[in-house]
């Protein structure tokens, strides 16, 4: 199992801002990744990933803000309305999801990358 530190090294040799074309990572993929990173099954990891996402969804619509520390928020902003630059129809205020990267995420980006806590696999119920 790799650490997030020796993920982050590997980020840091591949990347060359300035040359390479950044490339999709599909939520596959990324289901996959996470499988084979914890010796979990690919889809115990999937339904995971898809009752996160739900559940982020649900608690953003309902007004509230999630905040995973180490990592960054989401929460739900307001655009307000404008008139259609052609035509006669407006579009009335809209809610959009945001994200906004901790300081921590932003430093790993940057190359400095912070030990981040192993998870015990073994007890379902411990939280990272």
């Amino acid at each position: 199992m790799l650490t997030m530190d020796q993920t982050a090294r590997d980020l840091d040799d591949d990347c060359d801002f300035g040359a390479h074309e950044f490339s999709r990572v599909s939520k596959r993929d990324l289901i996959v990744r996470v499988a084979r990173n914890t010796g979990l099954t690919t889809g115990l990891v999937a339904t995971v990933y898809n009752e996160l996402i739900n559940e982020l969804v649900r608690t953003v619509h309902a007004g509230d803000t999630v905040v995973l520390t180490g990592f960054g928020r989401f929460y739900r902003q307001f655009h307000k309305g404008h008139r259609v630059r052609f035509g006669q129809t407006t579009v009335k205020d809209y809610p959009v999801l945001k994200f906004s990267a901790s300081k921590a995420l932003n430093k790993r980006l940057n190359g400095a990358a912070p030990v981040v806590e192993e998870v015990d696999h073994s007890r379902p119920d411990t939280a990272a």
